[in-house]
């Protein structure tokens, strides 16, 4: 009975773990996408209103 109870015990919180892991890494490589996206979206914005002020430095 005890070795089923620390079976069962060690399983869940294995279990749990793995979900907490893969579901970190998920939002980790989501919320990464997300941020290089609007990082990108950002910096063509601005780069956009440097050009539209005369302001961008040469070679750009």
């Amino acid at each position: 009975m005890a070795a089923w109870r620390l079976g069962g015990l060690a399983a869940w919180r294995l279990g749990g773990l793995v979900a907490w892991w893969l579901g970190g890494l998920a939002a980790w490589r989501l919320g990464g996408l997300a941020a290089w996206r609007l990082g990108g979206l950002a910096a063509w914005w601005l780069g956009l209103g440097l050009v539209d002020a005369g302001l961008q430095p040469a070679g750009f």
